[in-house]
């Protein structure tokens, strides 16, 4: 599974659950800005029936209701955003644990295993921001909406054609916006992962301190870290100035209207007293548009960050694949007698001990792989291992994990490989293979000697393959 190809919408919208939690909050969000919005009709109402001393109090209901009911809505759109990103959170997770299978050749990179931890924490990270994102952008689209309308049907005809036209000249001014914000954006990212790279690669040059490979480290992060910081605050002026900008041009023609409309002989004192209520409301529509502007921006950015952070993760997860580490030529394969000292038949050739393997022709007996160091004689046992699948299992010289057992934190090396061999014993009914990648190493000869009748006995059930540490056999 490659996880650049799956992309934000499958770890945002990619299941059932996912989906069924994303709509409702939707709908809480569309709710509240209608109710929002609402509160300019009931207010408009109110004063002109304070104003005529008309019956006021059921507009003043409605329209205390309209200013303390949207949060209810809003509560529960929190709720379920958080719903969202712990389900996807929960997707994430899944996918990374069903990612790392198959690539059974980097058990032993450490600096891999960090990496890749360090992406999917950054995966987590961009998907939070993102959910919690959309709780705040999503809510300016429809108020800017929700609002105009509103402002339009209340103020009249000439107020809705100036909303139109200001929504015209900032629509110009978005599509330049957009083409310049989104490559200001990549600039930043990719200046970003310059200094992750001098980082990650200057690791050992940073630690050990040798001149003048640290001072050069040095002065290329400082380059890197002067062209992030030049980068990011010019993203920073263009976002200023484009907002001012366009909130400036946009209001202009509402503007015109406006004072058209106050300094008109024709203004009649309902105009005037909706005017002057809705006057804050209406600055405020053009402030929100303006900041719907400069999220859009920060679409392409976030666009930016998944298809980087994305395409590493697939990266790393292509690195050195296990099939390139091994030297077939160099390997080969000897079958072991009973007692673990004599070798019955000639060396065979790896191609010829799984052409015999995959015809059945191999009953349960004891192998020893050979090679010299570098041949890839882990990898290929690694490389087996991942064909055979939970019908084998592989036991390597040191295998951390397993020291995570309670019962053996006060084992000595040799004391937790006898364990895990008569373990194997103990489970020997679920395995046709046994993989034991230099089980003898650090062992001394009375450790080698018990282990070495643990495999006979293995060896009886399963196809045990074995690379030794020593060179010396032990008798029983």
């Amino acid at each position: 599974m490659k996880l650049s190809q799956l992309g934000s919408f499958y770890f945002l919208f990619g299941s059932s659950i996912l989906k069924s939690i994303f709509w409702p909050m939707t709908v809480f969000l569309v709710l509240q800005q209608v109710i929002v919005a609402s509160s300019s009709i009931f207010l408009v109402q109110f004063i002109e029936l304070l104003q005529s001393e008309g019956d006021w109090k059921f507009y003043l209901i409605l329209l205390l209701v309209s200013v303390v009911t949207p949060y209810i809505p809003g509560s529960l759109a929190i709720y379920l955003n958080q719903k969202w990103i712990n389900e996807s959170f929960k997707r994430l997770w899944k996918t990374s644990l069903q990612t790392k299978q198959g690539h059974i050749g980097d058990v032993f990179n450490i600096s891999k295993k960090s990496k890749y931890s360090t992406q999917v924490k950054e995966i987590g990270n961009i998907i939070e921001d993102t959910c919690k994102f959309f709780l705040g952008y999503f809510p300016q689209i429809l108020n800017f909406l929700f609002n105009g309308f509103v402002m339009s049907k209340i103020l009249g005809y000439n107020f809705f054609i100036a909303f139109l036209l200001g929504l015209a000249i900032s629509s110009i001014q978005f599509l330049f916006i957009l083409k310049v914000g989104k490559r200001l954006s990549e600039e930043k990212q990719e200046s970003i992962g310059h200094i992750d790279v001098h980082f990650n690669s200057g690791w050992q040059t940073l630690l050990i301190g040798n001149k003048p490979y640290k001072n050069n480290l040095l002065k290329s992060f400082e380059s890197a870290e002067d062209s992030y910081i030049l980068k990011s605050l010019k993203l920073s002026r263009f976002e200023v100035i484009s907002s001012v900008s366009v909130f400036m041009f946009s209001f202009l023609p509402t503007l015109t209207v406006i004072l058209i409309t106050a300094f008109s002989n024709s203004a009649t004192k309902e105009t005037m007293i909706s005017l002057g209520a809705l006057l804050p409301r209406i600055f405020q529509i053009f402030v929100v548009f303006s900041n719907v502007l400069i999220g859009a921006q920060q679409v392409f950015a976030f666009k930016g960050r998944w298809k980087s952070v994305l395409n590493r993760f697939n990266e790393i997860l292509s690195e050195n694949p296990i099939q390139e580490r091994i030297k077939f030529d160099m390997l080969n394969i000897v079958r072991i007698s009973t007692n673990g000292n004599q070798m019955e038949n000639e060396k065979i050739e790896i191609e010829n001990f799984l052409e015999l393997n995959s015809e059945n022709k191999i009953l349960p007996s004891r192998w020893h792989l050979t090679g010299r160091n570098g041949a890839g004689k882990s990898s290929w046992m690694l490389k087996f291992k991942n064909e055979t699948g939970e019908r084998s299992v592989y036991l390597p010289a040191f295998f951390e994990e397993f020291h995570l057992d309670n019962e053996k934190l006060n084992m000595s090396t040799g004391q937790k490989k006898i364990f895990e061999l008569q373990r194997l014993l103990t489970n020997i009914d679920l395995y046709d293979f046994i993989f034991l990648d230099e089980w003898d190493a650090n062992l001394d000869y009375e450790a080698r000697k018990q282990g070495n009748a643990l495999i006979d006995q293995l060896a009886l059930t399963a196809i045990v393959i074995e690379s030794r540490h020593t060179h010396t056999q032990v008798s029983n």
